[in-house]
């Protein structure tokens, strides 16, 4: 049964101006889009208008149509707002192209989006790893590199609907590492602690000496002089020293992580850690065994 309206808002009466155009309105399914909501929001508080509650049969407050995309029009006889379709607001004035292209576009990413979530979800029950997606969907600021990774791997997943089988192999692996990873960092702060107790000191000189050992990391560090590549050494004795890579070792094959070189330095011992040191100027530098995942 058609609604008999006498508001003033019908079509055959409706004064265009008496309407100032506010926002346009996307899918409320993804929340209307944010800037064009704040607008419309700071436009309310600035007049303390409400929606007028008048009958018009749908989701267009001029002509009754259905409307998904609308445009808020504040009418400032009444001091309310009415929603439109894109015709009647094209008639008032206002039906603007471009934001409804906008506001589509958003709402077909965020539908998008939306189903790569779902199917990124049903593919990691599928394989008994939806921990993996409670892990994604915890708070991003307070992370370690375990969550971190995992996080990246369902974007991934969302993004292209599928990885590889190592992939959610390395997924599986973290999931054990992210929810053991208090227990395990204790232990290795307890294995760490005996190392460094069993360790001896650096030998006592000023002299120059022969270092020995494995290397634990390489990393580049940056001063105001440029960027420098930075190791940390274990000697066979447990002590430690860190200090600049030795020219030309860095381009040596086998040099990495893991392996073990020999070269003579001077090293000033810690103040506060008698088996850690720094060393400088390093010569004579010489790669004894490749690193584990170099080597052939």
């Amino acid at each position: 049964m058609a609604i008999q309206r006498s508001d003033i808002h019908r079509p055959s009466v409706i004064v265009p101006e008496d309407y100032d155009y506010v926002c346009t309105l996307g899918d409320s399914e993804f929340g209307y889009g944010r800037q064009e909501m704040e607008a419309f929001n700071a436009h309310r508080l600035r007049t303390g208008g409400r929606m007028s509650d008048h009958a018009h049969g749908g989701s267009c407050h001029v002509c009754g149509a259905m409307a998904l995309y609308r445009v808020i029009w504040y009418h400032h006889p009444t001091n309310s707002y009415i929603a439109t379709g894109y015709d009647c607001a094209d008639k008032l004035g206002g039906g603007d192209p471009e934001i409804f292209k906008r506001l589509k576009d958003e709402a077909a990413r965020a539908r998008k989006a939306k189903a790569g979530k779902e199917k990124a979800k049903q593919t990691l029950t599928d394989r008994n790893l939806f921990r993996a997606w409670e892990i994604f969907e915890l708070d991003w600021t307070a992370h370690n590199k375990h969550r971190s990774t995992i996080q990246e791997m369902i974007h991934k997943l969302i993004r292209y609907g599928d990885l590889s089988e190592k992939q959610f192999d390395l997924i599986g692996k973290l999931i054990d590492w992210h929810d053991n990873y208090e227990e395990r960092k204790a232990q290795q702060e307890t294995e760490r602690k005996a190392q460094h107790d069993a360790a001896k000191s650096i030998p006592a000189t000023d002299k120059r000496f022969t270092i020995e050992g494995k290397v634990l990391s390489i990393k580049p560090v940056e001063s105001d002089y440029g960027v420098t590549m930075k190791l940390l050494l274990v000697a066979d004795d447990g002590w430690k020293v860190y200090g600049s890579v030795p020219s030309g070792m860095g381009a040596e094959a086998g040099f990495g992580r893991g392996c073990r070189i020999r070269f003579d330095a001077r090293v000033t011992v810690a103040e506060d850690d008698p088996k850690f040191g720094f060393y400088s100027r390093p010569t004579k530098a010489a790669l004894v065994e490749a690193a584990p995942e170099q080597a052939d």
